[in-house]
Order: C-alpha cells, then sequence, then structure tokens
C-alpha cells in the first residue's frame, strides 16, 4: 500500500481503524463493564505474590518474543535493501511469517498445543525464531527470505499461545488480572529493547541479526533445561 500510495497515508489508514474499534469497543463492550460485580472488581484487585518459576518463563518468553519482532522491524527492511531490493519486499515477508502463523493456529497442527507441555512448545518457537535470525543474515535470495521467515512464522506460532497458557496454568485466577498486567508490560518492553539495544550497539546488519538469534537460543535452551516448573505446573 505505501508504495502505490504514502507512508503517510498508510499511518492515516491505521489510525482510522483504531478509532473505529474504540467506538465499536465504547458501544459493544459496554454492557460487559457494567455487568461486573462489585466482588469481581475486588477478585481483580486482589494482592498478594504471584511469581514462579512458570511466571518468569512466561514473561521471559513475552520479553524475547517482542524483542525478536523488535529487531525484524529495524533490521529487516536494511537488509532487503542492502540486498538491492524494493523496501516493499519487507512488508510481504512479514505478511508472509503472519500468514504462516495463521495456518498453523487453525490448522489441525495447533492440537499440537494440548499434546505437548508448554514449555517444550515455548523451547521450539524461541528456537526457531532464533534459528530463523541467524538463517536471515545469511539469505541474499528472495526465496530463501521467504522460507527462513516462514520458518520464523512457525517459531511465532509456537511461542505465542504456550506462554499465554504458561501463564494461566503459573497463576490464580484471582491475580490473573495483575498477572497479565505486567505479562503486556513485558511485551511492550521487548519490542522497545529490540530495536533500541540494535540501534546503539555498534553491529552491522548482519551482526544484528546473529546476535539476536544467539539470545533467543540461549534462552530456549533455559526453558528447555529448566523442568522444575513444568513439575510445579503438573502437580
Amino acid at each position: 500500500m505505501s508504495s502505490k500510495t504514502s507512508v503517510p497515508f498508510v499511518f492515516t489508514c491505521v489510525a482510522a481503524i483504531g478509532l473505529l474499534l474504540a467506538l465499536l469497543s465504547a458501544v459493544f463492550l459496554r454492557k460487559y463493564n457494567m455487568a461486573k460485580k462489585e466482588k469481581d472488581v475486588a477478585a481483580a484487585q486482589a494482592s498478594g505474590s504471584f511469581f514462579n518459576a512458570g511466571v518468569a518463563k512466561a514473561y521471559g518468553g513475552a520479553f524475547f518474543l517482542m524483542f525478536s519482532q523488535g529487531a525484524i522491524a529495524y533490521l529487516l527492511p536494511l537488509h532487503v535493501q542492502t540486498l538491492g531490493h524494493d523496501s516493499k519486499l519487507s512488508g510481504t515477508l512479514m505478511s508472509a511469517f503472519g500468514i504462516i502463523a495463521v495456518l498453523i493456529f487453525v490448522l489441525p497442527t495447533n492440537r499440537i498445543f494440548d499434546r505437548v507441555a508448554p514449555s517444550g512448545t515455548m523451547a521450539a518457537g524461541i528456537g526457531l525464531m532464533g534459528l530463523s535470525q541467524l538463517l536471515i543474515s545469511q539469505s541474499t535470495t528472495v526465496w530463501a527470505l521467504y522460507i527462513v521467515l516462514g520458518l520464523y512464522g512457525v517459531g511465532f506460532a509456537f511461542l505465542f499461545p504456550s506462554i499465554n497458557t504458561m501463564l494461566i496454568r503459573a497463576t490464580p485466577a484471582k491475580l490473573r488480572g495483575k498477572a497479565y498486567g505486567y505479562f503486556y508490560a513485558f511485551f511492550s518492553l521487548g519490542v522497545v529493547a529490540g530495536s533500541s539495544v540494535l540501534g546503539w550497539l555498534p553491529f552491522p546488519i548482519a551482526g544484528g541479526f546473529l546476535f539476536t538469534g544467539s539470545i533467543l537460543l540461549l534462552y530456549a535452551a533455559i526453558v528447555a533445561f529448566d523442568k522444575q516448573s513444568d513439575y510445579a505446573l503438573n502437580h
């Protein structure tokens, strides 16, 4: 869209969609807010500690998921341009990873989340995303980039449901709202860190991908070999 119109026009469209969704939410979700009882509000605001190994893993997964996304958003357009391609290729590559992730969510492949422990799919997801970051740095053709971004989409699809499941299982219902508040704070921190840290560090483009991939693979190894939280979640 930006290649056929302009970048400001794309931002304007996104802003218009956001305002429309805000209006629709205010109209159609009002009844849910009005139906809340005082005891539900009190329960949602309950104080207490909910930190444990499962919660820590989920927060780490949220952070590194968006750290990786921030790195992709920052480095991929630069990498594409150095290969001599138009910037719109970055958009189609990002769309490719999103389509692959959606297919895994909706096809029978989603049964894996019922059969494998969340820490297993989480480790696999982060590992695939880290491997993809390493491979992007070595990819010099359009088809190679599409294949690697497809692999990245598989990792994203494995990771996102896993960290949500892990957080739900590791927190009591009355503290879940508070837990999710921190959860999405780690999402936001990851986006900021992914782009800003790589911007500060004196890495070439390939070096940025290698740095990000190495961090993700290290965290995947930590998750894979830490069995204590799995035992706590299942007993």
